[in-house]
């Protein structure tokens, strides 16, 4: 057998103990097709310059914006909001450093760290 797409020879293969068949395509071209079929839409830079513009305001104006650009690219909820975190438009809260009082307690209850 004979990959359509690059021409290097294959064997026949087997899928969960049915009768072999015959294949089309190599094992590379096979990943390259499995690869290209799981990328649904490609993020672009005028998304970017829409989150940029209109992601702002409380809780119920973010909503609106991710729910519209989920309605506008077809893209998950979760991706967009990504997005929206690496383009630094989402409040985050430094963490305070521990106090001496704190530290000192955690030293008691679980013993010094040597390092």
């Amino acid at each position: 057998m004979i990959c359509i797409v690059c021409g290097q020879p294959i064997e026949e293969g087997r899928r969960n103990s049915q009768p072999p068949r015959e294949a089309k395509y190599c094992l590379k071209c096979r990943t390259e097709r499995r690869r290209r079929a799981r990328v649904k839409d490609i993020w672009r830079p005028e998304y970017d310059a829409y989150l940029k513009t209109h992601y702002f305001g409380g809780l119920n104006r973010r909503f609106q914006v991710l729910s519209r650009m989920v309605r506008l690219t077809g893209l998950p909820r979760w991706y967009v909001k990504r997005q929206a975190v690496r383009l630094g438009l989402t409040i985050r809260i430094d963490r305070k450093p521990w106090t001496p009082g704190e530290m000192e307690l955690l030293e008691k209850l679980v013993g010094a760290c040597h390092q």
